[in-house]
């Protein structure tokens, strides 16, 4: 029970930053528009800040990776998209963050993808040290994913670091506790072309 609250908890504070940091750097950028002139002494157009490049390629958003068909295969059953599906990617400090869920028609299943893409060498710095001296206690290494790649048997989450991207994979019961390592196995088996 405890592990719900603090689940819970973290989800909160986690989606009140990113909706700070979206707004914070959105009146950055129209801080940072240029003015430049069209002809000289004409009229001035502001032209947006050139927008920071990702280290990351094709795809844009967590569900080109987590497809329905995919989630299917997961969860072994029909399954229908969470609502949150269509929300954009969040931009927060050096991070896009986007997440994919897909839940069993029966409501006993869900299978999700958390996709953390470092902006730049700073959010890819921080996203390497959770997979070195800030990993978790209880991570059980795993093989054969991305760069390197843990169990995190608290939270029932595979985690994934390739190049930029930290790739945190659920799947199982829509009840955490009775989630299993072989379970997100199959799923990072069933997206590993697209990481």
């Amino acid at each position: 029970m405890k592990k719900k609250i603090l689940l819970v908890l973290v989800l909160v504070l986690a989606i009140c930053g990113s909706a700070g940091a979206y707004y914070s750097l959105k009146r950055t950028n129209k801080d940072n528009s240029a003015q430049v002139s069209t002809t000289a002494g004409a009229n001035t157009k502001p032209i947006a800040a050139e927008p920071e490049t990702r280290p990351t390629s094709k795809p844009e958003k967590a569900c080109d990776i987590l497809t329905q068909d995919i989630a299917d295969k997961v969860v072994g059953k029909p399954t229908k998209a969470d609502a949150s599906n269509a929300d954009a990617p969040k931009d927060v400090d050096h991070l896009v963050i986007s997440s994919c869920t897909f839940k069993s028609v029966d409501g006993t299943s869900t299978t999700t993808l958390l996709w953390r893409a470092a902006k730049d060498t700073e959010g890819s710095a921080h996203d390497k040290e959770q997979f070195g001296p800030n990993k978790p206690l209880n991570a059980e290494s795993v093989t054969g994913y991305g760069d390197t790649a843990y169990w995190d048997a608290d939270f029932k989450q595979l985690n994934i670091l390739k190049g930029p991207n930290w790739y945190i994979l659920t799947a199982g019961p829509t009840e955490p506790a009775n989630r299993n390592l072989d379970q997100a196995k199959q799923f990072a088996d069933l997206i590993k072309p697209k990481l």
